[in-house]
């Protein structure tokens, strides 16, 4: 079953270059609204700590682990991602098994993010106008991203405020959603092998690296 899992985690880091590919590029235009200026200055500072440790990460591409975490991690609301990722299975899980899947689920997100970080360089993303919230409060932030070679790429951030800070709940990339993408398929492994059972492959994952 890790190796099922794995497979089907796979295309996550195509749908999660769109955050590496925002913060590792060249020029941005500038936010229009708080909540994209929020999402602007992570990526900014993504920026310039990946310019500065460009020798130390070629030296040990690990260090990106540690600059993601100190960056990029304080953006996300990963406990909203997991409970909307888990859906109703959210609500059946106990305290406990919320926060281990949490905790399995930003490790392997995490990951992902800093690998797509160390590939990816030199594009550019620009900022569209901002959409007004929705009835919730929420604020969508658009962008595209501009590839050297190759179709624009719309990256949509979905950010809501919590404890003062704007966070993003959910990537959608090229119109693909990171929460609608893997709902369905952990929805099949609590099915098929309960909560501890999806718990346990992703920590299976995590502790192989991700591979």
């Amino acid at each position: 079953m890790h190796s099922i899992l794995h497979r089907l985690l796979k295309p996550l880091c195509a749908l999660l270059l769109g955050i590496g590919l925002f913060a590792a590029a060249g020029p941005v235009t500038a936010a229009d609204t708080p909540a994209a200026q929020a999402v602007e200055d992570t990526a900014s500072r993504m920026l310039v700590a990946l310019k500065q440790q460009r020798e130390a990460l070629r030296a040990d591409p690990s260090k990106i682990y540690g600059l993601v975490e100190r960056i990029a991690v304080p953006r996300f609301d990963f406990e909203a991602i997991s409970q909307w990722v888990l859906g109703r299975n959210w609500r059946g899980a106990s305290p406990e098994q919320r926060q281990r899947f949490t905790a399995e689920f930003q490790n392997l997100l995490v990951r992902i993010y800093s690998n797509a970080l160390l590939e990816y360089s030199d594009e550019t993303v620009r900022f569209l106008p901002g959409a007004a919230p929705n009835a919730d409060g929420d604020m969508l932030v658009r962008s595209e991203f501009v590839r050297r070679a190759g179709p624009v790429v719309p990256i949509n951030y979905s950010v809501h405020q919590k404890n003062g800070q704007w966070l993003i709940y959910d990537v959608t990339v090229d119109g693909v959603s990171l929460v609608a993408n893997y709902r369905t398929t952990f929805a099949n492994q609590v099915r098929d092998q309960g909560m501890d059972g999806l718990i346990a492959s992703l920590a299976k994952l995590n502790a192989s690296g991700g591979r």
